[in-house]
């Protein structure tokens, strides 16, 4: 069976004449192999993020699905303690979250939060 071998010609000099070698490769199939894995895998990497893209109110708001689930929180009335309770998360992260929404749907308080989400979120 006669398989394809792709040559590499090398050239060098030795004494006072230039010799030329022919040898066998397999290096560019070797790295065409490799493109083809990394291309297969980034292929499967892109369609596995629609299976977790957002839903429609995350992708008009900008918010994800934890930072929504706070803002419905805090609509609710409840203080940053119980809502660190409720989703057991620390009291910073749960003030990260709220100031990262606040940023988000450039608002700065509660207040305006609430009015937000009835205004906005509600309407899905």
């Amino acid at each position: 069976m006669n398989s394809k071998i792709l040559y590499t010609y090398i050239a060098y000099k030795e004494a006072d004449s230039y010799k030329v070698e022919k040898k066998e490769s397999y290096l560019p199939y070797a790295l065409l192999g490799v493109v083809c894995i990394v291309g297969i895998f980034f292929y499967f990497l892109s369609k596995k993020r629609k299976y977790f893209s957002p839903d429609k109110t995350q992708n008009r708001t900008g918010l994800t699905t934890q930072e929504l689930k706070i803002t419905r929180s805090v609509v609710q009335g409840k203080t940053n303690a119980q809502i660190a309770e409720e989703f057991y998360l620390s009291l910073s992260t749960i003030k990260t979250h709220i100031n990262n929404i606040y940023r988000k749907l450039n608002i700065s308080s509660r207040e305006e939060l609430k009015a937000f989400y009835h205004k906005k979120i509600t309407k899905v």
